[in-house]
């Protein structure tokens, strides 16, 4: 026992020690509470000035640039600003799709995942597994898609080289984008 252990006894009761500690835990909270709603104001903020931000990179100066006919600029401070063309792909059309990829032997970018308690196959491996477990009465979830960083590859590297691909059944959509580096 040391020798403050009295002094702090008879200095506060057990009801000015929880009062004290009650105290405590409400201040705390209300600290919590209000940077929850300081945290909620900022990310809207930020939400605000990422729709500002692609209003003017890919509408606003796009439009300007490409009705002078301009692709490139620098500005007074040295910075270089570039309009560029993007792909977006999302497939909306699947059985469309992949019927596509299949047709031209792309398969190979459709991943297939067969929800079990082993390890996902390829798509030969998938329809053998499916079928088997099927026949045996085994209830599984199999998804079948393409990863979308591929996908939007694939979708880029096709149109720039005049393939004739499924516009709508992949999603395509082909914007501007100005670029400051």
């Amino acid at each position: 026992m040391s020798d403050f252990e009295p002094v702090q006894k008879e200095m506060f009761s057990d009801a000015d020690l929880a009062t004290d500690t009650l105290t405590t835990i409400r201040i705390l909270a209300t600290r919590l509470d209000e940077t929850q709603r300081d945290i909620d104001v900022l990310e809207h903020h930020l939400k605000e000035a990422k729709e500002k931000k692609r209003q003017l990179a890919e509408v606003e100066l796009p439009e300007i640039m490409n009705t002078i006919g301009m692709a490139d600029f620098t500005m007074t401070d040295g910075k270089k600003v570039k309009l560029t063309t993007f792909y977006d792909a999302k497939i909306k059309n699947q059985r469309e799709a992949f019927a596509y990829l299949e047709s031209v032997g792309d398969e190979s970018i459709i991943k297939d995942t067969v929800t079990l308690n082993f390890e996902r196959g390829d798509h030969a491996t998938a329809d053998a597994i499916v079928e088997d477990l099927a026949d045996k009465g085994v209830n599984l979830k199999r998804k079948e898609d393409v990863h979308p960083s591929t996908l939007k590859a694939y979708v880029k590297e096709k149109i720039e080289s005049g393939a004739n691909i499924p516009m709508e059944a992949f999603g395509v959509y082909i914007g501007n984008r100005v670029i400051i580096k």
